[in-house]
């Protein structure tokens, strides 16, 4: 069959073969493995620099630990300054919210146990106030804990009995 052809076609034939052979190789083999190539790259790039973000950080932990400590200390002297007077405090703290909020004191009772402090209170007044009154409770004094919470609708006015705890 090739010997029909002349020389020089079989020269073209052998050039096309090998033409359309590296173009082949070119599309399915070495073009997938260069972009894998350069994802690979990339990759590696991307995780040296989480490394060096990571060896920052590391360094960064002393630093940090001294943050902790002196805000550590900081809140263990807030806690001491709120220690032997901290009856007062929270007695100035509910005088100055029943008065922001429109609410009525209707009883006060503070107990001591060993663990704490308990306050049974009855308050009445609108609901908003009473739940403002509340939230902003717990926002100063975040060892404080309602133990029995009992509501009353009376009248348009809201009652609330609570025993609250606050924690030593």
């Amino acid at each position: 069959m090739l010997d029909r052809f002349s020389k020089r076609e079989k020269l073209f034939l052998l050039a096309g073969f090998l033409i359309v052979g590296l173009t082949l190789y070119y599309l399915l083999l070495f073009s997938p493995l260069r972009e894998e190539t350069a994802n690979s790259r990339q990759q590696l790039e991307n995780l040296e620099r989480e490394y060096e973000d990571y060896l920052s950080q590391i360094e960064d932990i002393p630093r940090l630990e001294e943050e902790l400590e002196e805000l550590e200390e900081e809140v263990g002297i807030a806690d001491e300054a709120e220690g032997p007077d901290r009856k007062e405090n929270v007695l100035d703290f509910l005088d100055e919210g029943l008065a922001r909020h429109d609410l009525n004191l209707r009883s006060y009772s503070p107990e001591s146990a060993e663990d704490g402090d308990f306050v049974h209170l009855q308050l009445a007044g609108s609901y908003h106030g009473l739940l403002d009154f509340i939230g902003r409770s717990y926002e100063h004094y975040p060892r404080l804990k309602a133990e029995e919470m009992y509501i009353n609708m009376e009248e348009n006015v809201l009652e609330i009995e609570i025993l609250l705890f606050l924690e030593d």
